[in-house]
């Protein structure tokens, strides 16, 4: 990853971090103001209507989910709960529950594996999750992590927002701003996860930068959104 770009991350980290710790409150403040602009990224990539109420409604209740599970423990069952929370309202059958078919997605042109699979597969997911984290640096173990649920798509629909959610409970455990990705550079992301998931030479940094990117964008919003000098 790039080193410039990771020091400037760190950079507004470390000014969130200490004003986090003066004012613990603003955090909450803060996720607030952030959720409308990580509502608007889900809806940007496609999963996410923006004109269908509900699922706003549901996208609303996912988040602060997220917020919440970054004090908890990681499972499965986080999985389960955001894409319960988002679909609860509109597809009562399916929400929170793996895809009985199988799949293809036209966005990347990929083909994840079969319905029975899943559970394995996801188990074993966060089985490896603490190896993994020491192994990469965090935000690289957080677009990894993104990638690995897109590889499973564990659901019949909304498996895009849920990975994007999962990303930014790791980023926000870590300390690190929300990865905001703006509508204009959403068709640029489906090409590097279309790239990451080649079945040949597959290429990771195209993703992990984009995502780099997103964090710093991210904390430059919070910053100007907290009174810091």
């Amino acid at each position: 990853m790039n080193k410039q770009l990771l020091q400037n991350i760190d950079f507004y980290r470390q000014k969130l971090q200490t004003y986090y710790r003066l004012s613990p409150d603003m955090h909450k403040n803060l996720n607030r103001h952030l959720k409308p602009h990580l509502l608007s990224t889900c809806c940007a990539l496609g999963e996410i209507p923006a004109t269908q109420e509900d699922r706003i409604l549901g996208l609303s209740k996912a988040y602060d989910y997220m917020v919440q599970a970054v004090q908890t423990e990681l499972g499965e069952d986080t999985l389960l709960s955001l894409h319960g929370l988002l679909y609860a309202d509109t597809d009562k059958g399916q929400a929170g529950q793996y895809r009985f078919d199988d799949l293809h997605v036209f966005r990347t042109a990929y083909t994840p594996p079969a319905s029975e699979e899943i559970s394995h597969l996801i188990q074993h997911f966060f089985q490896q999750m603490d190896y993994s984290r020491k192994q990469f640096h965090p935000i690289e173990f957080a677009s990894l992590s993104h990638k690995r649920i897109l590889d499973i798509c564990p659901f019949s629909h909304g498996n895009f927002c849920v990975a994007y959610l999962f990303l930014n409970l790791l980023l926000l455990r870590d300390g690190y701003g929300i990865a905001l990705l703006p509508a204009f550079r959403c068709g640029e992301y489906f090409e590097a996860i279309k790239a990451s998931q080649k079945p040949v030479f597959p290429e990771i940094d195209s993703l992990t930068d984009l995502i780099a990117v997103s964090v710093l964008e991210g904390e430059k919003l919070s910053c100007s959104l907290l009174p810091l000098s």
